[in-house]
C-alpha cells in the first residue's frame, strides 16, 4: 500500500480527499495548529517547514506521494499579509517540490483559478496569466517555483467547494448560511 502524505492537513480539500483515500492508500496529514477529526488517517504534528524537516518525515514515513494543499487562501487576509501570503503560497511549495524531485517523491501542488482576469471563458497553458490580487500574484509565483524546482510534478489549476470542517466555514457554507438567514452579503472578485 502506497503512503501519501498531504501537506497543510486541516485544509478542506484534505480532509474531504484523505478521507476517500484511506481505506486504498496510507494517510499521512500534517498538523500545525488546528486539530484535525479525520479517522484512520496518521497525523505529523509540524512546527516548521524546513528542508530539514521535510527529508525526516519523507524518510521515516517512506512517503510515495506528497500532496501539497498548504496555503493562504483568504483574498482579503493575503492582501494584509503580502508577506505571509508569498511565504506559504510561493515559499513552502518551492521547498516541498525541491524536496520531493531529490527524494523521488511524487508531488502535486494544488494551485488555483484565479490566475487570469475573467475576461476570457477558456484559457490554455499557453496563455499569460493576469493574476488581480495578492492570492493570485503569490500563487502563480508558486506555480513557477514548483516548476522550477520539480519538472516532474503536477499542478492542479483548480476551484472546490463542499462543506468546510466545524473548524471553519466553506466558502459555500458562508453562501448557504446567508442564504438560510435571508441575510445580505459581500463578495470580493
Amino acid at each position: 500500500m502506497k503512503n501519501v502524505l498531504f501537506f497543510g492537513g486541516s485544509s478542506l480539500l484534505a480532509t474531504i480527499w484523505a478521507n476517500y483515500w484511506k481505506e486504498r492508500y496510507n494517510i499521512f496529514l500534517t498538523q500545525h495548529q488546528q486539530s484535525i477529526e479525520v479517522v484512520g488517517v496518521n497525523l505529523i504534528q509540524i512546527q516548521e517547514i524546513s528542508e530539514a524537516k521535510l527529508k525526516t518525515i519523507l524518510s521515516i514515513n517512506k512517503i510515495d506521494l506528497l500532496i501539497n494543499c498548504v496555503g493562504l487562501t483568504s483574498v482579503e487576509q493575503c492582501e494584509a499579509n503580502p508577506t505571509k501570503a508569498n511565504y506559504l503560497n510561493a515559499e513552502v511549495p518551492s521547498i516541498l517540490a525541491k524536496i520531493c524531485f531529490q527524494h523521488k517523491v511524487s508531488f502535486i501542488h494544488i494551485s488555483t483559478d484565479h490566475l487570469f482576469d475573467g475576461l476570457v471563458e477558456l484559457k490554455s497553458e499557453s496563455d499569460i496569466p493576469k493574476p488581480l490580487n495578492q492570492y493570485a500574484i503569490t500563487k502563480l509565483k508558486g506555480d513557477q517555483n514548483v516548476i522550477n524546482n520539480n519538472p516532474d510534478s503536477l499542478i492542479i489549476r483548480t476551484n472546490f467547494f463542499g462543506l468546510g470542517p466545524k473548524y471553519r466555514a466553506s466558502f459555500s457554507d458562508i453562501i448557504t448560511s446567508a442564504l438560510k438567514r435571508k441575510q445580505t452579503i459581500k463578495l470580493i472578485y
